[in-house]
């Protein structure tokens, strides 16, 4: 006869937090891109409520401007 009537629990593990391994670059010019500080993201996060991202990715040239698909992995 069993100890306990109730049924055990399954165990479930935690996700893992995804690490960036590749730093994302500019396709037409080759410059990587840098994290935004903490005051950026909160300015950003003052003029746009809908962004929830903790982190964000700026461009270091002014190739967002000219094309549309400018970032790359």
């Amino acid at each position: 006869m069993a100890k306990n009537k109730k049924p055990r629990k399954k165990y479930t593990p935690k996700p893992k937090t995804k690490v960036i391994t590749k730093e994302p670059h500019c396709k037409h010019c080759f410059r990587t891109c840098r994290l935004a500080t903490d005051e950026e993201l909160d300015r950003i996060k003052w003029y746009d409520p809908s962004f929830t991202m903790d982190f964000l990715f700026l461009p270091q040239c002014e190739c967002w401007e000219k094309h549309e698909d400018w970032m790359a992995l």
